[in-house]
């Protein structure tokens, strides 16, 4: 499972999407400005670019931050002797 965690002015809200402008989801931003976020249902293996935008508490446009991210679920095949 993927977990983004980013820092912003405290109250703003943080809009998570994919390039293709598939929302994904929002959070706000605490006290402290820390916000993370925990996609409802999960990001399929392979390459991926999300992107950060928002809002901050007086209604201004949070600066957009693309991300480029690779999911792999798969393990890796464990090792096997073969001769002794």
């Amino acid at each position: 499972q993927v977990q983004l965690v980013g820092k912003a002015t405290a109250g703003s809200t943080i809009i998570i999407t994919d390039v293709g402008g598939v929302q994904l989801g929002t959070v706000k931003a605490d006290a402290n400005g820390n916000w993370e976020f925990t996609p409802t249902s999960s990001l399929s293996d392979g390459a991926h670019t999300l992107r950060i935008t928002g809002t901050d508490p007086s209604n201004n446009p949070l600066t957009p931050i693309d991300f480029d991210l690779v999911v792999d679920t798969v393990a890796p095949v464990a090792p096997a002797i073969t001769d002794v």
